[in-house]
């Protein structure tokens, strides 16, 4: 068996580049999600925690109220 070791070096750096480059394009698009996830997260706690954002119960969101620290 023939084994032609620079096409396949040629072929694995060609392919790698291409992995690189998807890798590079959609790391800004994961990160953007997982940042909306957080930030929905995040809120939906402080509109459950305020009853949806009832202003007398603003006070809820301090680290002296039980239910913040545990959510």
């Amino acid at each position: 068996m023939d084994v032609n070791f620079e096409r396949a070096k040629y072929n694995l750096e060609a392919n790698d580049g291409a992995g690189n480059t998807f890798k590079a394009t959609a790391k800004p698009v994961l990160i953007g999600t997982a940042v909306v996830g957080a930030t929905t997260m995040v809120f939906s706690i402080i509109v459950l925690l305020t009853n949806k954002l009832q202003p007398e119960l603003i006070k809820n969101l301090s680290i002296l109220h039980p239910p913040f620290l545990l959510a």
